[in-house]
């Protein structure tokens, strides 16, 4: 049986955590209002992924603004079918693996539009970070999810998909994609280290209580 999570690693906040609980009521009228008119749960996670793959095509054409608002628009769908599950009632393990599903391919088709962007216009080197940056963000939820599985807590990381997903839009629309790919490559693979080494001092310290 593996170690329980320190106090100070259950206590410990991420920024996603603190924007959910800064945004719970609005959502929570939200969540309202879309039960109100029919809307469920995942109808909004699969609109997520549609915004997703239209974003796509968009950058892959060189249209990078439009691009960055429907891949914002797409994003906040994760928050939406969250509180909306909760409302219902309808938090079910399918459900949630659905969503975290949906979102690893959400974020795997952004950057293939990108790559393609970057194709285009012959700036050769910047799909090399493309491919940084989709294997960092794949490794940060995979991380997660092989520790979890393994009984450890993996609540931690500078760059979870919160901030990636800003960053991406914000790079997007301001026209800065290069350094924003950079950026979420660099800070995407280190998040996924600093789980790695989350296990791996979890265990050690587990090994330590047993000696």
């Amino acid at each position: 049986m593996h170690a329980k999570p320190s106090e100070a690693d259950t206590v410990k906040k991420t920024f996603s955590d603190m924007l959910r609980a800064f945004f719970r009521k609005f959502l929570e009228r939200s969540a309202k209002v879309l039960d109100s008119i029919g809307i469920t749960p995942n109808l909004l996670t699969l609109l997520g992924v549609i915004g997703a793959v239209l974003a796509a095509v968009l950058l892959a054409n060189g249209k990078l603004l439009i691009a960055g608002f429907i891949a914002g628009a797409a994003s906040a769908m994760d928050a939406f079918d969250g509180s909306l599950a909760r409302y219902q009632g309808a938090t079910k393990p399918f459900g949630a693996f659905l969503d975290s599903t949906l979102d690893r391919y959400s974020e795997g088709i952004l950057c293939f539009g990108l790559g393609l962007y970057f194709y285009s216009t012959q700036q050769y080197a910047m799909i090399l970070w493309v491919a940084a940056a989709i294997l960092g963000s794949m490794l940060v939820s995979y991380t997660r999810a092989r520790g979890e599985a393994a009984g450890f807590s993996v609540h931690c990381g500078l760059f979870t998909r919160v901030e990636r997903t800003i960053v991406f839009v914000l790079s997007l629309i301001s026209g800065l994609v290069g350094p924003g790919i950079i950026l979420i490559a660099v800070l995407a693979n280190i998040t996924a280290l600093q789980r790695i080494f989350c296990v791996y001092r979890q265990e050690k310290n587990q090994v330590r209580e047993d000696e």
